[in-house]
């Protein structure tokens, strides 16, 4: 079962997102290990789905992802989505291209534009899971998400997720084959219609 945190306000949420954007604009722009880790995602993804046509990251903060991604999928459409603005002035001053802002409850996009969907470590912001699962499902053939397990985070933006296999799977429409597993304290899933 996934359960909630209250919601935190638009006050709670942004103070959080700027503490993280301050950390990038004292220099530290982006952390090593991450750029690292989306590069071999990608790569098992590659080994597992081949090279996709287009790739929607979702919650791609300052565009480490798009970049580690349009290197590995060189004839590939990537585009990088956020919530937060200055992340995505950030990621375009680093080199990301095709950034859109928008809330992954309500994708801006036509049914079945990508063939991935790409979110690390988003979904345990999502104030309703299944609203965000179900656009996903909605513009992506192949949904690859991981989430974060810290249920006592003290993260105000966090919500607390279950980590049973069947619990994820009734987040999936019927015809998305599903296949769950856990990975450092995170929660990966692979769903395919």
């Amino acid at each position: 079962m996934i359960t909630k945190k209250p919601k935190p306000s638009p006050d709670e949420y942004l103070l959080h997102q700027e503490k993280i954007n301050l950390r990038h604009k004292n220099g530290r722009v982006e952390l090593p290990e991450e750029f690292d880790v989306a590069l071999d995602y990608g790569e098992w993804l590659e080994e597992r789905l081949g090279e996709p046509e287009s790739v929607l990251i979702i919650g791609c903060r300052t565009g480490y992802e798009v970049r580690a991604f349009a290197g590995l999928f060189d004839s590939a459409f990537i585009v990088g989505m956020d919530l937060v603005g200055m992340f995505l002035v950030i990621a375009q001053g680093l080199g990301a291209k095709r950034l859109v802002q928008a809330d992954m409850h309500r994708l801006p996009f036509d049914n079945q534009t990508f063939d991935w969907c790409y979110s690390m470590g988003t979904l345990e912001h999502a104030h309703d899971p299944q609203q965000a699962v179900d656009e996903m499902c909605r513009v992506a053939s192949t949904i690859y998400l991981t989430a974060d397990l810290d249920e006592d985070s003290a993260n105000p933006s966090h919500y607390s997720f279950s980590t049973t296999q069947q619990d994820w799977v009734k987040l999936f429409p019927p015809a998305f084959q599903v296949e769950h597993f856990k990975r450092d304290n995170s929660v990966h899933i692979l769903a395919r219609s």
